[in-house]
């Protein structure tokens, strides 16, 4: 099966809105995905940067049908205002966790996501959930 790195990148980004932000949007403000113009920062709630971070591709396998499998990480960050109830903002992170733990779809295996220290970043706390994944595509 050929996946191109749009079609990769789509299906990270798919999952994510299906598996995490249509589930969370009641407490998270907004979601902003990389290449998607967004007008401000919302002030004083919850919000996500989420970007896909591919690496490089090898080949895998030899023969008629080759493979060359990329891997990269997918990052989701969380940003909550000071003052935000640090439970609150590590609740967060397992519902990520969970949407891509171990799990394939759409052509893209993930691995164990793992999570960040949480961090002073501005006026808000930041939180990194980090999402390792790979994709083949086979040349036939």
């Amino acid at each position: 099966m050929a996946l191109t790195f749009a079609d990769m990148v789509k299906a990270i980004n798919s999952r994510f809105y299906n598996q995490v932000e249509s589930v969370v949007s009641a407490f998270i403000g907004k979601v902003f995905y990389d290449g998607v113009e967004f007008d401000s920062i919302p002030k004083n709630s919850v919000y996500v940067r989420f970007t896909v971070l591919p690496g490089r591709t090898e080949q895998v396998s030899l023969g008629e049908n080759k493979r060359f499998r990329t891997i990269g990480i997918a990052i989701a960050q969380i940003f909550a205002p000071l003052g935000t109830n640090p439970n609150t903002v590590w609740g967060y992170t397992d519902s990520i966790k969970t949407a891509f733990r171990s799990t394939d779809a759409d052509g893209v295996v993930y691995r164990t996501p793992y999570v960040s220290n949480l961090n002073r970043e501005d006026a808000y706390f930041r939180l990194n959930v980090t999402i390792p994944f790979y994709a083949d595509d086979v040349e036939s």
